[in-house]
């Protein structure tokens, strides 16, 4: 898809709709590498949409956010080349999208070290913020 420059700069920045809050976990930060050069690209360079998507009905039972969309196009500066990335980010903290490797469908979970230990639930539990790369209330 082609965008000018102009179109792109009037996207929103995908970094205003950060952090993507869950329930009971909240995904804090989301990156872009260039597709040619492979180097992060700045947030002021990555725009586009964040959508979510809820369940319930919020009548007889409390609606919530389990997934958020995102349809992102970032420019590289170096490159002077634009990237997409469309991932969906899931309540169970899997993401979901086009691998930047090879292209395929790909889903990727936590890694089991990254999982909370009984103590660090406990503490979770009483309201404490946890710092890992999945940060829970």
């Amino acid at each position: 898809m082609f965008v000018s420059m102009y179109e792109f700069e009037s996207l929103p920045l995908i970094s205003d709709s950060y952090p993507l809050k869950f329930h009971d976990c909240e995904w804090t930060t989301f990156s872009v590498r260039c597709s040619a050069c492979n180097k992060k690209i700045k947030n002021e360079n990555v725009r586009g949409y964040v959508d979510a998507t809820t369940a319930g009905d919020g009548y007889r039972t409390i609606a919530r956010i389990i997934r958020y969309d995102i349809d992102a196009m970032a420019f590289c500066d170096e490159c002077n080349l634009m990237t997409t990335a469309i991932y969906s980010f899931h309540e169970d903290m899997r993401m979901t999208g086009a691998s930047p490797i090879d292209g395929n469908h790909t889903t990727w979970t936590p890694d089991r070290r990254s999982r909370l230990s009984i103590f660090r639930k406990f503490k979770s539990m009483l309201g404490f913020k946890v710092l890992d790369s999945i940060v829970r209330k």
